[in-house]
């Protein structure tokens, strides 16, 4: 704890994992799954939130890692950083937040050999909500994906296509009645 209003966090770790399940392709092009040897995983985890009396709240957290299979390379799909910063400031009945999460580039190589790498990609949240609405009922409007972002995950070898994209700006309107 930095002050009575500040915390952080550091975390080393290391994870050592082995007979994990993995898809295949044999010689023939058919998909079989067979155990992996290994896979290590070390890094540095760091975190600090921040609140003010005003109600104000900042947290943002940094993680670096390598993951490596029992040959010494990168493991699929697994980036070396990821990133998330988030805001949120109440005011009358509402709270305004928002968050933004960047994973960094990673490479993946599909059922057809071919090495695509993904970018940075960051991607922006904006959250609205009122308590109270009516009652036990609270309302939620959530934009997600602001900057309207083209972005992918890559795939399994379990499906028809290498890159999944993910969603693109979307508009929620929630609304949510407890009982007690």
């Amino acid at each position: 704890q930095l002050s009575e209003r500040t915390r952080s966090s550091a975390t080393l770790f290391r994870y050592d994992m082995s007979n994990m399940i993995d898809s295949v392709t044999l010689a023939g092009g058919e998909l079989q799954y067979q155990n992996f040897p290994s896979v290590t995983a070390e890094g540095l985890e760091l975190a600090l939130n921040h609140r003010r009396a005003s109600g104000l709240r900042l947290d943002g957290s940094l993680n670096v890692q390598n993951v490596e299979n029992q040959n010494g390379t990168r493991f699929d799909n697994s980036p070396a950083w990821y990133a998330k910063g988030a805001v949120s400031y109440p005011f009358a009945n509402l709270m305004a937040a928002g968050e933004l999460r960047v994973i960094g580039r990673r490479d993946s190589v599909w059922l057809d050999g071919v090495l695509r790498t993904l970018p940075t990609e960051p991607i922006l949240d904006m959250t609205l909500t009122q308590s109270g609405v009516w009652k036990s009922m609270s309302a939620q409007l959530r934009l997600t994906n602001v900057f309207d972002r083209k972005s992918f995950v890559a795939a399994s070898t379990d499906t028809l296509s290498p890159l999944i994209p993910t969603s693109p700006r979307t508009l929620w309107l929630t609304l949510r009645y407890e009982t007690y």
